[in-house]
């Protein structure tokens, strides 16, 4: 399973091997397959890199593949092609992985909501009701269920809303280029953020967790989808790891050469080595495996950070000091999530 590098200079950026010039390392040329034989060589003798059902790239050392330094040097860069392998084919992996994930909750999310629906109106009923808008109207109306209504529309409408989330996922993890100014529109930091939020404030609720969302009227350039996407990961998050009965504090500001997006709360605690691998993929904490043990697949902060990374907005998370909580067994701490924004995305205050 291996994806495709589009251009000579993504290659370069990974492979780095800038000692030598354009000509001299290689170059990249597409053949169609039937051109290729089996051993990954093809009938014009050049070495398949990178390929997938349709396209396949090649590189080679311009005039020199036969002569004694040619293939000193061809030996010399194979290091480099390997590792490169090895980096498309870990991240071909994980963005697989990640698919697998979001269509499983799609399937998941769908079952739940209409499950639902079903037992919210009486769906065994509701199929035999001779005027289906009547009956649906009738028990909206009745006392008795009026109180489960709004909790099962904000139920659906955070259902609904997570499948968006989670085919932009789909749709954007795997382009691997960062966005340019086209697709960025402008977006109020408060109101985003409020938009991702109140999908989750009845969940917050249940576990007495209250939300301050301090108010500002700045606005910043981003990509609307996966920036949401990226903070309704964050939120998740929260949601799992942070200490019932406490609270989280949003806040953002300018600073310096930056807009910063602060959530602060008391979650669990993570040591100065697991801070280190925190967004790295399939990774959790050994407090994130005590409080959650069947749950989590250690892939949500890494999205939420490869989703920003297509912004250029960098996503931090910091330890605010060492005084701890223990609680049924499991150690918090104050931490915080930093979303750092470049200041040539910030727009003025209205």
């Amino acid at each position: 399973m291996i994806c495709i590098i589009k251009d000579k200079e993504t290659l370069k950026s990974i492979y780095e091997h800038n000692d030598l010039s354009d000509d001299e390392l290689f170059r990249i040329r597409k053949y169609v397959t039937d051109n290729t034989f089996p051993d990954g060589v093809d009938k014009f003798g050049y070495n398949k890199i990178i390929s997938d059902d349709q396209n396949i790239y090649y590189y080679h050392l311009k005039g020199i593949k036969t002569s004694k330094d040619g293939k000193f040097q061809l030996r010399s860069i194979h290091k480099g092609i390997n590792k490169l392998l090895s980096f498309i084919v870990e991240r071909k992996e994980i963005e697989d992985h990640v698919k697998e994930i979001a269509l499983h909750n799609t399937r998941n999310i769908h079952n739940s909501v209409l499950e639902r629906l079903k037992n919210t109106f009486a769906h065994s009923e509701l199929v035999h009701s001779s005027n289906k808008v009547d009956f649906v109207r009738d028990i909206i109306n009745s006392d008795s269920n009026l109180s489960n209504i709004p909790k099962d529309i904000l139920a659906t409408l955070k259902a609904l809303e997570q499948v968006s989330f989670d085919y932009d996922i789909i749709d954007f993890i795997t382009m691997g280029n960062r966005f340019d100014d086209k697709d960025y529109t402008e977006t109020k930091v408060h109101t985003l953020l409020v938009l991702v939020f109140y999908l989750y404030e009845y969940d917050f609720n249940k576990k007495n967790i209250r939300i301050n969302i301090e108010p500002n009227h700045d606005s910043i350039n981003v990509n609307f989808y996966t920036f949401r996407s990226a903070m309704s990961l964050i939120f998740e998050n929260c949601l799992k790891y942070t200490k019932s009965n406490s609270e989280i504090v949003l806040s953002h500001y300018r600073i310096d050469d930056s807009y910063i997006i602060k959530i602060k709360m008391t979650s669990i605690r993570n040591d100065d080595e697991e801070i280190e691998k925190i967004f790295l993929p399939e990774y959790r904490g050994k407090n994130a495996q005590k409080l959650l043990p069947s749950k989590g697949k250690g892939l949500g902060l890494y999205v939420a950070k490869v989703l920003l990374d297509l912004n250029g907005i960098n996503l931090d998370f910091v330890k605010c000091n060492n005084e701890v909580i223990e609680e049924h067994g499991v150690i918090y701490c104050d931490n915080e999530y930093r979303i750092i924004i470049p200041a040539d995305r910030i727009n003025k205050s209205v």
